[in-house]
């Protein structure tokens, strides 16, 4: 995740992933923006923060979502066959898993041990790999994401 600021830490500039040359032009353009027109970037930032701010208001006036209407939300992407979200990539979201260890264990299950037999989990140092390229878990990249065990040395 990157997440681009000003001085007071507001954001004007979001994103996740870039490969190195994308970033490296990202960069660049964000520099000679912040140099010759900083004011189009603070105002950006401020529309960025003011939806932030309309969203958050409007979740609080119709009140925190219900745990079955999460639930229900996360088994619609469910993968019944390979476990986890949607297709590929799929990613290892350790927060989403204790979610449904208690409102859908079946998913959370399904989803660790798909985890575990593919090719996401370090069998020698433990952990996952960031996230598996493909539906199967098979293909990781190659990005440690979280350890379970202690690594030794």
């Amino acid at each position: 995740m990157s997440v681009f600021t000003d001085s007071a830490g507001n954001p004007f500039f979001v994103g996740t992933y870039y490969p190195k040359e994308l970033f490296i032009k990202i960069l660049l353009e964000i520099a000679a923006k912040w140099k010759n027109n900083k004011e189009k970037l603070l105002i950006a930032g401020e529309r960025f923060s003011d939806t932030l701010r309309r969203m958050e208001t409007t979740v609080k006036e119709k009140g925190v979502l219900s745990q079955e209407l999460a639930t229900a939300a996360f088994l619609r992407e469910y993968d019944n066959e390979y476990g986890g979200f949607g297709t590929a990539p799929k990613f290892p979201t350790p927060q989403n898993i204790m979610f449904l260890l208690y409102m859908a264990p079946f998913a959370a299950e399904k989803t660790l041990d798909c985890m575990y037999k593919g090719g996401i989990f370090d069998h020698i140092g433990g952990g996952f790999s960031r996230y598996s390229t493909d539906k199967y878990w098979l293909a990781p990249h190659f990005e440690k994401c979280f350890t379970i065990m202690p690594c030794w040395r």
